[in-house]
């Protein structure tokens, strides 16, 4: 179960990563000639989610730090409580 979730974070994170390279490529086409779509298409589209990727790739390390340790599902949650909840 501990992998499955942890292994359910990292894609999470990977398919964020996929996003905010999209969401780059197209806020640099804004200087084109021809962009893609408006600044604000853009913020609507990719709404925090350079925020939620910043967030899910620490809490990943988080994860990946105590995964080292720990094999208990229960212990991993209690030792992320306080990062997660501050």
């Amino acid at each position: 179960m501990l992998q499955n979730f942890f292994e359910s974070e990292e894609n999470y994170v990977g398919a964020l990563s996929v996003v905010l390279h999209y969401s780059k490529a197209l806020t640099a086409a804004l200087s084109s000639s021809q962009p893609v779509l408006t600044k604000e298409e853009i913020a609507c589209i990719f709404f925090h989610i350079p925020q939620l990727h910043f967030h899910h790739a620490e809490f990943l390390q988080n994860i990946k730090s105590i995964k080292l340790v720990e094999s208990n599902l229960m212990q991993v949650f209690e030792k992320l409580q306080p990062i997660v909840f501050r």
